[in-house]
């Protein structure tokens, strides 16, 4: 004999829908808010002591790239952040991710035609893999926003923007070729006559041997 399968009341056919359609919603719903989370960088502005960061951010060169891309941190150190900022309610960003040369490399040293590539260049030979100086102690200002690089290179070397003579004007990257990648950081004679070759005047220049360099004689950094 067949044995009559029995079905389940109606009712607890809807339930069982209704349930797994609550289930469901909220999954994509949670699964929207981690997105928005860790991929949206409005999430950070919809804190207030973000509010600045996040302006200088759009104007700055990186505008196009990711928060976390940058500030990588466990998920445990990001509830943490949350809880500190919704309980505490602080007036200044007071924990972010470390971020090291490392954090840089992945874009500058990826051979990714669309960044710019420092390896091998003038100035990172020197202030990098020389000095071992980390990439924010001159770039802090300018991941967020856009900063003339006077104001980074003052840092360093403030005795060299105590001149007043007429070489004062003259920005550091005129001369020092930071990211050149066929020459050093000091100028050649070349670099010099690529302004001094369009200044008109009356003097005569003294004769010089062929293919001295022009700060063999001349030291524009000195008084």
């Amino acid at each position: 004999m067949r044995q009559e399968v029995k079905q389940l009341p109606r009712k607890l056919k809807w339930g069982f829908l209704a349930l797994l359609i609550l289930v469901s919603l909220g999954s994509i719903g949670l699964y929207k808010g981690y997105d928005t989370i860790e991929n949206n960088p409005k999430f950070c502005q919809s804190c207030h002591i973000m509010e600045g960061p996040f302006q200088k951010w759009q104007m700055g060169p990186h505008h196009l790239v990711n928060c976390h891309t940058c500030h990588k941190q466990s998920k445990l150190d990001s509830l943490h952040q949350v809880w500190m900022t919704v309980t505490q309610r602080p007036k200044e960003v007071v924990h972010h991710p470390n971020l090291d040369h490392k954090v840089c490399a992945q874009c500058h040293l990826s051979n990714d035609p669309q960044w710019k590539l420092v390896s091998d260049t003038a100035g990172h030979k020197v202030h990098f893999e020389k000095l071992g100086i980390e990439c924010l102690d001159c770039h802090r200002k300018g991941i967020h926003e856009i900063v003339r690089p006077v104001d980074v290179c003052e840092t360093c070397h403030a005795d060299k923007f105590e001149r007043k003579d007429k070489m004062a004007f003259v920005h550091c990257l005129q001369c020092h070729n930071f990211l050149a990648k066929d020459q050093d950081l000091i100028p050649t004679s070349a670099v010099c006559k690529n302004c001094h070759d369009k200044i008109q005047t009356t003097k005569p220049h003294p004769p010089y041997k062929q293919g001295m360099e022009c700060v063999t004689c001349h030291k524009p950094h000195e008084m």
